[in-house]
Parts: C-alpha cells; sequence; structure tokens
C-alpha cells in the first residue's frame, strides 16, 4: 500500500486559546518525519467542554456512606469515584468493599493511617504528625492498601488539607501522582502542569459553614464546563455521621445532573489519577507514523513511561473520509463524539474503508 498522507487533529489537554493552539501545532509538526500533519490542542477527553472528578474522603472512619451509597449511586449511571482510606480504621468488611470498588472502576486512594493533622493548627487541629513521620502516615498506609486490594494508591489526600513541603517531597520521591495540596475554592487550569501545586478544588462543608464552600455542587460543573476547566471535589460521606456529610436526595441529584452532562459530551468525569495521566500523556507524548509489510501506520508513543502505559488519548481525522483505523488484534476503532481513543505505547492501522 503507498503511503497515506493524511491530517490529523490531536484531541490533547492544554489549550484555551486560539493563538497558544497555533503555537503547539507548529511546535509538533516540525518534529514529524514521516506524516504530514496538523494538530489542533483541544482540552478534554472525547473534545468535552470541561472535567470533574469527585472525591469522598474518610473511608474507614465514619462515612460508611461511601461504600453503601456514594459507590453503588456513581455505577448506576456510569461514573467513577476516588475514595480516600485512612488505614488504622479498615476491618475486613471494608477491606472487602474496597476492592469491589476498584474492581467497578473507582480509585483508591491514601488518605494516612491515622488521620492526624499535617501541621499546628491551634485549637481546632493539635494532634500531629510530623515530617519525621512520614513512613507511618504514607508508606505504611500504601503498604496495607496494596496489600488488602493488590493496588498501589498513586493519589495523596493530607487529613484536613494540612500540609508542609517536607511531606509533598516525600509524596515526588515516592513516585505519586500527586496530592491535594493546590488552592482552595478554585478550578483547575486545563493546562496544568504540576500536580502536586495546581490541583485547585472545591470543598463541600457543613450547612453552617456552607460560607467557605464557594460553589454548589452542580455550579462547580456547570462553571468548569463553562470555562473549559477542571472541578476537583472534595467531599466526605453520605447519610452517615462523617463531617460535611452529603444526604442521598442530595448525592443523587448531583450524580443525575453529572450523567446529563456526560452523555451530551460537555463534561468528562474520571478519577483524579486519569486526569493526571491524560495530561501528563498530551505533555510528554508524540505522533509517530511509518509504512511497513503490512501498508501504513500510526501510534503515540514517547520516553517517558506514560508514553507506553496505555493511557487514552482522544484524536479526530480530519480531511480523510475514507481512511479507518484498527488496533493491534484487528479491531475498528470505534468514534466517540467524533474522536478516536488511541492508547499510547500501541499501533494503529491505517486502512481504506
Amino acid at each position: 500500500m503507498k503511503y497515506i498522507a493524511i491530517p490529523i487533529i490531536i484531541l490533547l489537554l492544554g489549550c484555551t486559546s486560539e493563538k497558544s493552539a497555533q503555537a503547539d501545532i507548529h511546535t509538533q509538526v516540525s518534529s514529524l518525519e514521516s506524516i504530514k500533519a496538523t494538530y489542533q490542542v483541544a482540552t478534554w477527553k472525547h473534545n468535552a467542554k470541561g472535567a470533574y472528578a469527585i472525591i469522598f474522603d474518610d473511608y474507614c472512619m465514619n462515612a460508611q456512606g461511601i461504600q453503601d451509597h456514594a459507590a453503588p449511586e456513581a455505577e448506576q449511571r456510569g461514573l467513577v469515584i476516588g475514595f480516600g482510606v485512612v488505614t488504622s480504621f479498615c476491618d475486613a468488611h471494608e477491606w472487602q468493599r474496597a476492592r469491589e470498588m476498584i474492581a467497578a472502576g473507582h480509585e483508591v486512594i491514601n488518605h494516612s493511617h491515622t488521620h492526624r493533622c499535617g501541621e499546628l493548627r491551634s485549637p481546632w487541629c493539635v494532634d500531629v504528625w510530623s515530617d519525621a513521620d512520614v513512613d507511618m502516615e504514607i508508606d505504611q498506609p500504601a503498604n496495607l492498601i496494596q496489600t488488602h486490594t493488590g493496588t498501589r494508591p498513586g493519589f495523596f489526600i493530607f487529613p484536613f488539607d494540612i500540609f508542609t513541603q517536607q511531606k509533598i517531597n516525600h509524596l515526588r520521591a515516592a513516585g505519586y501522582l500527586g496530592s491535594r495540596t493546590g488552592e482552595k475554592q478554585k478550578l483547575t487550569a486545563a493546562n496544568f502542569t504540576d500536580p502536586f501545586t495546581e490541583l485547585n478544588f472545591d470543598v463541600k462543608f457543613p450547612v453552617e459553614s456552607a460560607s467557605s464552600q464557594k460553589y454548589g455542587l452542580n455550579e462547580y460543573v456547570d462553571v468548569a464546563i463553562a470555562k473549559g476547566q477542571f472541578a476537583f471535589r472534595e467531599v466526605h460521606g453520605v447519610d452517615d455521621q462523617s463531617w460535611g456529610r452529603l444526604t442521598l436526595e442530595e448525592l443523587r441529584n448531583h450524580f443525575d445532573y453529572v450523567q446529563t452532562k456526560v452523555q451530551s459530551y460537555e463534561l468528562w468525569v474520571a478519577t483524579i489519577s486519569d486526569v493526571i495521566r491524560y495530561n501528563q500523556a498530551r505533555r510528554l507524548c508524540h505522533l509517530q507514523s511509518g509504512s511497513d509489510h503490512q501498508g501504513d501506520w500510526v501510534g503515540i508513543t514517547g520516553d517517558a513511561p506514560v508514553c507506553h502505559a496505555g493511557v487514552a488519548l482522544s484524536l479526530l481525522f480530519s480531511g480523510s473520509s475514507g481512511v479507518q483505523l484498527n488496533d493491534s488484534q484487528g479491531a475498528l476503532v470505534e468514534p466517540v463524539n467524533g474522536t478516536y481513543s488511541l492508547l499510547t505505547g500501541e499501533t494503529y492501522r491505517i486502512t481504506n474503508q
């Protein structure tokens, strides 16, 4: 088969203006040797307008509504959540439910071993773990989570969102993807580069402290869609005794709303680690193409580990209606909202329809 030169538009993270998109086009095109392509950098997976991740804190403490309500309600709507585990409180049943939630696509997150404060905040937070306690509060719970679930957590939540720079440095050195250590009452820009300092979030507070919460649950999603940004929500339990708990009605109404936005491709809902990985792949990987005895092929590759880790990036093919993609097993890549999800590190064949 003769080589087919086709323009390809890769939908990646990080474009907030036409000017920045064109800058990315020129940078990427100059590095391609075997294919003539133009890139228009978009924002989120499947060309969604905004992105959203929600984490439920204090699993195994007093937030049993996570396993009883939050996970099942999310699954009924095709959504995913994150749940932060405080390992010193977990019993056998909670570990079993954790395994089940992970199998359903939810993300297990390290929320420390004892849920003590990361730094003194007198008079309300005085039980403190020091920088010397990182083995107990970061490493030990990670090991316990892996032992009981078979999954190594890649994200960390500091109890009370209190931390020190030394603790963040330990997370970086330990290979974590990121931590919830950005600014409160804000959204995160689509082009964030440091998931330890730039992942902003908003907290669901109790009714009596509502002034500390900037956005309502659905409002936060709406603003993310309107601005093309990432909404990162912190909540706790549901219809239980946890702090700032949601009612079951609040949860269902919110998840119903989020589901409609996902179905209209206005919103991409993912775990926090998947958002980070997608962002990393966009920044660190590149398109490669060529021809061999089987025909023409394309793939996304690069030197970074994420470029070989099977992270799905969304692509839109433009100007070549007679072209289709097949994966390494020969299966046709079906479009979603006009885009094609290609896994980093995998080769796809270009064939005429």
